[in-house]
């Protein structure tokens, strides 16, 4: 198994380490698996951790997630959710044929029941969409990568890891890393408060702003 692609990424810091070690960590990701959508047309998603196998992969062991000192699994979403196209298509398509049966309009109560049954109908109907992205971490430096920028994934991956380990996650940015790097330097602090920003021009020209005003 090799290290999965962070081209796109987001970083944090880990609060601690896990209870149990590499099995604790097997056991919680176990208990906190991602399980499929049911019949409840009410739930639209469903969060989880799987392996990095395959999709379908739930079977937790520890030569499937250690890699070295980093521990790999990865967070599933399925998402299920009738397009709005087609419900309000299939709305319409039954409005016109109670006007022409009854030659009158549904009442805005009769049309907001009938969104509802639309919509619990096609929901019945349509396949969830499956996504899912990298954890890769470091319990050494406590340090975790996920693999995706996408703000509702990055929420969900907080919430989840607090509940499966009983650990906080901090996200690290540019800023903050830098902060760090620089922890206690006053002489670099000192440095960077001195910086001026840089025109870049070809030789002989003159700078866009300048020549402008």
């Amino acid at each position: 198994m090799k290290l999965p692609s962070l081209a796109s990424h987001v970083r944090y810091e880990v609060s601690g380490r896990p209870r149990g070690g590499l099995g604790g960590i097997v056991a919680r990701l176990e208990r906190h698996r991602f399980v499929p959508l049911g019949d409840d047309v009410e739930q639209e998603e469903a969060w989880g951790w799987i392996t990095l196998e395959h999709l379908l992969d739930v079977q937790f062991r520890p030569d499937k997630i250690e890699l070295g000192p980093y521990v790999v699994f990865g967070l599933r979403r399925d998402r299920r959710k009738a397009p709005a196209a087609l419900v309000r298509a299939h709305v319409r398509q039954q409005e016109l044929a109670h006007r022409e049966a009854t030659g009158r309009w549904l009442a805005a109560r009769e049309r907001r029941e009938l969104r509802e049954q639309v919509r619990e109908t096609l929901v019945r109907k349509v396949l969830p969409s499956a996504s899912s992205w990298p954890v890769v971490w470091h319990r050494g430096a406590a340090c975790l990568w996920f693999g995706t920028a996408s703000q509702r994934a990055n929420e969900m991956l907080v919430g989840l890891f607090r509940e499966t380990f009983e650990l906080e996650l901090t996200r690290l940015g540019p800023g903050a890393l830098a902060a760090r790097l620089l922890e206690g330097d006053e002489q670099a602090w000192a440095s960077l408060a001195r910086l001026e920003p840089t025109a870049f021009v070809a030789a002989g020209s003159r700078p866009a702003l300048a020549a402008s005003a």
